[in-house]
C-alpha cells in the first residue's frame, strides 16, 4: 500500500463564527504544477463526527477504506495520523 502525503485540514479561531465551523482542506491539484489548492468547508457545530470526517474525505478525493487525516489549527504545527 502506498501512502500519500497531504497537508492537514486546518481550523482557526479567526475562521469559526457563532453557528459555523470553517475548515480549510488540500484538494486535488487542477494545475499543471500538481500543487493542491485549498477549500474552505463550512459545518454546522453540530454534525456527528462521521458525517464531518465523510465530507472531508470526499472533498479530499481520498479512498474512505484507507484514509488517514491529521490536523492542526492555526498556532499548532502539522500532527501526524495514530
Amino acid at each position: 500500500m502506498t501512502k500519500t502525503s497531504v497537508a492537514p485540514a486546518t481550523m482557526t479561531q479567526d475562521s469559526m463564527d457563532s453557528d459555523r465551523l470553517h475548515v480549510c482542506v488540500p484538494v486535488p491539484a487542477k494545475e499543471k504544477d500538481g500543487q493542491p489548492t485549498i477549500a474552505t468547508m463550512h459545518f454546522p457545530f453540530n454534525i456527528p463526527p462521521k458525517d464531518f470526517l465523510s465530507h472531508i474525505i470526499a472533498k479530499m478525493d481520498l479512498n474512505p477504506e484507507t484514509a488517514e487525516l491529521g490536523w492542526k489549527s492555526c498556532n499548532d504545527s502539522q500532527r501526524t495520523p495514530p
